[in-house]
């Protein structure tokens, strides 16, 4: 009997090429997701920093002009906190987005694995039944040249 050949070892390869450039788009995506969170985090800090100079400036001699900079300059960092908290919103979405195309990439590869695991065992079953019949009939052979009658 022919060894084992699954037709679709193509499309296998092809699957499983497109599951590893899954994975890797979806590292990268998470990857975003962590820089963006540092970035966030980041910008916090420095807001936080602001408001904390702000209040210990207050609190000793504090001109009318220092004041206004200091307040332009929250707001500023206010504004650079909500951009970065919209960003990494964004790179969540698009990291789930990235999720959901590589379950969907492993499903489709794992469908031809194992359509490959069931044909190859058909295989394996199919020519231990030959090798069982053809054992069979050597026994019988033998068996009725044993007996003197002639094996049709």
């Amino acid at each position: 009997m022919k060894p084992f050949r699954f037709r679709l070892e193509s499309v296998l390869t092809l699957r499983a090429a497109k599951e590893s450039e899954a994975q890797e788009n979806h590292a990268r995506a998470l990857h975003a997701v962590a820089r963006a969170e540092r970035d966030l985090s980041d910008a916090q800090a420095d807001l936080e920093r602001l408001h904390e100079g702000l209040e210990s400036s207050r609190a000793r001699h504090f001109r009318r002009n220092d004041q206004i900079i200091a307040l332009n300059a929250i707001t500023y960092q206010q504004s650079i906190c909500a951009h970065n908290a919209e960003r990494l919103e964004h790179l969540k979405k698009e990291a789930q987005a990235r999720l959901q195309d590589l379950l969907i990439a492993k499903r489709e590869h794992e469908v031809l694995l194992r359509l490959r695991s069931k044909q190859a065992t058909a295989h394996r079953r199919e020519a231990e039944r030959r090798e069982q019949v053809a054992v069979d009939d050597l026994v019988m052979a033998r068996f009725a040249s044993d007996r003197g009658e002639v094996a049709a």
